[in-house]
């Protein structure tokens, strides 16, 4: 199964005082974290959508293929659409946020290994649904009618009797918003 992830890096992060995915954790910027783990995995094709130039930078030395999100104020489904378009050929399509710098290879492993071609996988934590995601193509079109700053979760929760699960830890679904949730982890 050809399965193609999406980076959406293209946010404000509003509360954060820098660009949050270049900010330095453990001697690299989380989205680096992000990216040493996925360009691990047998990915058909890797997609960071951004509007920054310093990620631009940064991927023009990965494995990663940065996409331009031109209407990144549009919000979260802006980034996930403009990915979206680049998928011409997978089979499914996951959705990693890129300032999740905790997550853990075996989980995204588990996620592509019951990867099918009906069934949408969800990461999971304490019984709520979480980052990543992972949807067959054959929930394309209610992918390409998302809109304003809302990620594929809906699509999830309408469709939860057709998702399989994969149980993550609290570090993994950790995203970073704040500068504090950097110092609490």
């Amino acid at each position: 199964m050809k399965i193609d992830l999406i980076i959406p890096a293209a946010g404000f992060a509003s509360r954060f005082p820098v660009n949050k995915l270049l900010y330095s954790l453990h001697g690299k910027c989380i989205l680096e974290h992000v990216l040493d783990v996925v360009e691990q995995l047998d990915f058909h094709a890797i997609y960071v959508v951004t509007q920054y130039p310093e990620i631009k930078q940064l991927l023009s030395k990965r494995k990663a293929v940065c996409v331009w999100n031109p209407q990144p104020q549009k919000g979260l489904s802006s980034s996930l659409l403009v990915g979206l378009q680049e998928c011409k050929d997978a089979d499914a399509v996951m959705f990693l946020n890129g300032d999740m710098p905790y997550i853990k290879k075996e989980s995204l492993v588990r996620m592509m290994e019951l990867a099918s071609d009906e069934h949408i996988v969800c990461g999971r934590y304490q019984g709520m649904i979480q980052n990543p995601m992972l949807f067959p193509i054959c929930y394309r079109e209610e992918l390409e009618r998302l809109s304003g700053d809302r990620g594929a979760k809906g699509i999830a929760l309408y469709h939860l009797e057709s998702c399989r699960f994969v149980e993550l830890s609290e570090k993994e679904v950790c995203d970073v918003d704040t500068l504090a949730d950097i110092y609490e982890n």
